[in-house]
């Protein structure tokens, strides 16, 4: 048996339902980052791109779906109008240091006393800013945000938009910023490297440019670099021919 959770000492409707949309906000977004990595990693066509973002465009329609009961390694179900939320060990730590965090800033008696269905956005617009940045750095890598980025190069935000305007950077949305993937830097010379814009025009020129799974792939070992990924090749120097034939070859089949 899994920890005890809040829930089983507090025990409230609402506080249920913030809880449901933690455990929605976890589970939807490592499943959508397992299918955006896969994807990227197997070429399936850039259409791959498309589908992952269509999935994080629904994903707030999607997290009404209640989860099938039976899991094996459930140890919290949390009721629901429409099922039960299974979750295991791992997810039931997160979410007892997730309430217990909102409980000790006060945030619980701000969420609480506007319904159920209010409760369960505020849960999982609460966990998705908290989860998103760690669950998607399973796929990318490290990233700065906007100001990490204009403080290591001297740029303005205007200098910023400039560079993804003309591809010069890879820019992910994210929720009141941007973020940029670390391996486009040079932490030291802080500049960005320049074989970045040469990579991006290659999926540019194959009319292929998606941000995430660009993002995926340039962090995800392939066989042809020695199981080591474009990101960690652009790091250690001198291997700049073999990352942009790798990179060409995945932005060729996307194209396919």
């Amino acid at each position: 048996m899994g920890p005890k959770s809040t829930l089983d000492v507090v025990g409230d409707v609402e506080l249920e339902a913030i809880a449901g949309g933690f455990i929605n906000a976890l589970l939807i977004l490592e499943d959508v980052v397992q299918d955006l990595s896969e994807k990227a990693a197997l070429g399936l066509g850039h259409q791959a791109g498309d589908e992952v973002l269509e999935a994080l465009r629904d994903g707030r329609q999607a997290l009404r779906t209640p989860l099938a009961p039976g899991h094996a390694d459930a140890d919290l179900r949390l009721p629901h109008p429409e099922g039960v939320y299974p979750l295991g060990q791992r997810g039931t730590s997160m979410l007892n240091g997730f309430m217990q965090t909102l409980h000790q800033e006060g945030e619980l008696l701000r969420l609480t006393g506007r319904g159920y269905e209010a409760a369960f956005d505020a849960g999982y617009e609460a966990a998705h800013h908290v989860l998103a940045p760690r669950v998607w750095s399973k796929a990318i890598g490290p990233r700065f945000d906007i100001q990490q980025v204009c403080g290591l190069l001297g740029w303005s935000p205007a200098d910023l938009k400039k560079a993804v305007a003309n591809r010069r950077l890879l820019e992910l949305p994210g929720h009141e910023t941007a973020y940029y993937p670390a391996w486009q830097f040079d932490a030291i010379a802080q500049v960005v490297r320049p074989e970045v814009e040469r990579l991006l025009r290659e999926f540019e020129d194959n009319e292929v440019f998606h941000p995430h799974m660009i993002a995926a792939v340039m962090y995800k070992p392939m066989d042809e670099l020695d199981r080591q990924s474009p990101a960690q090749l652009l790091a250690a120097g001198g291997h700049n021919d073999r990352v942009s034939d790798a990179v060409r070859a995945v932005a060729r089949r996307w194209a396919q």
